[in-house]
């Protein structure tokens, strides 16, 4: 790292735990991270008497972080927040809310620890969070960098003709109001730079109209927690299916109407698909189909045994950010079968297939291909890697470069 950026200091805003805390994590490695502020934190020291609580709250927390200064609301500021969102209307009012009350928190922690803040500070936030505290930091004279973990306005446009072409498939898919987006151009206009995590991405914002040479490209990294190791030993694979897996929301954003159609056409062959995680559809979609099984959301250290007991991954997908799935997936040695519409991971026929297009038959004959190539992959399977130093050297050289921002 070169001196200017052993200078550099970044605030963290981060709600959720996205990445297992990827950006934090890899600036405390390098001694770059002032502070990471975010909705729920728990140190080691939690209660011992409810297993199921433990795993859910393990997630909100990393051991890499321990020493770091870390800020999180209160139980009465959840409390709030609860109530606050106790008549909410629809989904979207409760995260728009939530949303706002987190960014008051931020704000008034902000003017709290504003004597730390110089231009040497950078405050790194993900979108839809940000704005508030932008205001606040740049008044103060830092740098901002806006995290973008969508593909923003152009994917909501794709998603909407995806539901208008299968209107028979009953989603409970909301579009965002427009309030939503008025606030995000707003972040746009306040961050100096923005981080998207795929080309996709970065494409979709400048169809926009986003200037290319504020948009920075970082692609996520993916390494299981200690708490989610599976033993490949303790899986039982089915020889006689070639067994697909679909993890995730189970959504017509991530191409679910066309791969249901795909799967009709291989009814008479020997392929089992299995959904995991919640659906956004009735189930109903596929009652019928014999060829297609329905697990629903599992807890996320039971997600190793479905990769490892798959012969492929599938996300067909209309827009996705990025998809660490992908990452996941091949982590765990199951090649996949996926779409260009998301971040660049796949090697054509040597750790997966590309999708030429999203017709559902091009989807099935790609899977009947999977089925006769993917056993003949070399394993370990080769994927694109990024790490937590290389991840803080490219966020503390993104304002080395000339700053021209047209």
């Amino acid at each position: 790292m070169n001196s200017k950026g052993k200078d550099n200091k970044f605030i963290v805003i981060q709600k959720g735990f996205r990445e297992y805390y990827a950006i934090p994590r890899s600036l405390i490695k390098t001694e770059n991270l002032n502070c990471l502020i975010t909705d729920l934190w728990f140190p080691y020291k939690v209660p011992h008497f409810n297993r199921l609580f433990i795993k859910k709250i393990l997630l909100r927390f990393h051991p890499d972080l321990k020493e770091a200064k870390i800020y999180s609301p209160n139980l009465i500021w959840h409390l709030k927040n609860f109530i606050s969102n106790f008549n909410s209307q629809s989904s979207w009012d409760n995260t728009i809310t939530t949303n706002n009350n987190f960014e008051d928190y931020t704000v008034r922690l902000i003017n709290n620890i504003s004597k730390e803040i110089n231009q040497n500070t950078i405050v790194f936030s993900y979108s839809y969070t940000a704005l508030k505290a932008f205001k606040k930091c740049k008044e103060i004279g830092a740098r901002t960098i806006l995290g973008q973990i969508n593909p923003g306005p152009e994917e909501e446009k794709l998603v909407k003709q995806e539901h208008k072409n299968f209107p028979y498939l009953k989603s409970n898919w909301e579009e965002a109001p427009k309030e939503f987006w008025q606030k995000w151009e707003k972040e746009i206009d306040l961050a100096d730079r923005i981080l998207v995590n795929s080309k996709w991405s970065k494409d979709c914002l400048t169809k926009h109209g986003i200037s290319s040479n504020k948009i920075v490209e970082i692609p996520l990294i993916f390494k299981p927690a200690a708490f989610f190791k599976n033993k490949k030993g303790s899986i039982k694979f089915n020889k006689k299916k070639f067994n697909i897996l679909f993890l995730g929301n189970i959504c017509l954003r991530k191409g679910i109407a066309r791969l249901l159609i795909a799967m009709s056409f291989l009814k008479n062959q020997d392929i089992k698909l299995t959904l995991v995680g919640p659906t956004e559809i009735d189930p109903q979609a596929w009652d019928s189909d014999s060829n297609i099984r329905w697990v629903g959301p599992v807890p996320a250290s039971e997600i190793p045994s479905f990769f490892l007991s798959s012969d492929a991954f599938i996300l067909p997908t209309i827009s996705d950010g990025f998809a660490l799935t992908q990452i996941e997936s091949l982590a765990y040695n199951c090649p996949i079968i996926v779409s260009k519409n998301c971040g660049n991971i796949v090697e054509n026929k040597v750790n997966g297939l590309l999708l030429n297009d999203l017709e559902p038959r091009t989807i099935a004959n790609t899977i009947l291909e999977a089925k006769d190539t993917f056993h003949l992959y070399k394993r370990p399977l080769n994927f694109k890697k990024n790490s937590l130093k290389k991840i803080s050297t490219e966020l503390n050289s993104i304002f080395n470069s000339k700053d021209n921002l047209s």
